[in-house]
């Protein structure tokens, strides 16, 4: 049996954002380690002692739960978006996973402000998203349908590259099966593989 290699345009996740909020989250661990420690160098009354005792605490469960969830998305290797003939995956930062199959994708949209841009995508059958049977996704896509958004958004925060020219490359796949503005992909090997 012989298998059809599609080839795909990959889209990686943008680390700049979570390098700087695990540098954060490690600075702000150690302010919660100098409020447990504070009070066991410095005689101070009782409830502040307590006081100092729990914030402290509950900062160094919080950082360190922070910290390991950036160490693991700096060391993951899965993409953002990954585009082929079929369709299209999208892997967001919070975790949520879905395939949008080719045939049901109404449009794609590029909107937001100057900050920050958005990628959307507009479904004709929400049914057809493999992974809506998560919550998470199912949510998600609710949510947005309220707000009148796309049913499935990335920001641009989270991918790497240009957001205007990714979405021009990927209505190109969708629509023709290749790419051809020859612009947007963020790896040497051209994103395709």
């Amino acid at each position: 049996m012989t298998r059809k290699r599609t080839k795909k345009y990959v889209i990686y996740k943008n680390r700049r954002p979570m390098i700087l909020s695990l540098a954060y989250s490690v600075l702000l661990l150690c302010v919660s380690f100098g409020c447990v420690i504070l009070p066991l160098i410095k005689d101070t009354p009782f409830a502040k002692t307590v006081l100092c005792f729990a914030a402290g605490g509950l900062g160094i469960a919080f950082f360190c739960f922070l910290i390991f969830f950036y160490a693991l998305q700096l060391s993951s290797k899965q993409p953002a978006l990954v585009v082929s003939s079929d369709g299209v995956t999208v892997h967001t930062m919070k975790g949520r996973t879905c395939f949008i199959p080719r045939a049901d994708i109404v449009s794609i949209k590029v909107f937001g402000n100057k900050k920050v841009k958005y990628i959307g995508f507009i479904v004709d059958d929400i049914s057809s998203i493999s992974g809506i049977e998560k919550r998470s996704v199912e949510k998600m896509i609710m949510k947005n349908i309220e707000r009148e958004l796309p049913h499935v958004v990335i920001s641009g925060r989270e991918i790497y590259g240009d957001v205007k020219s990714i979405a021009l490359d990927i209505k190109d796949i969708l629509s023709y099966g290749v790419r051809r503005s020859g612009t947007g992909y963020p790896s040497g090997n051209g994103g395709e593989s």
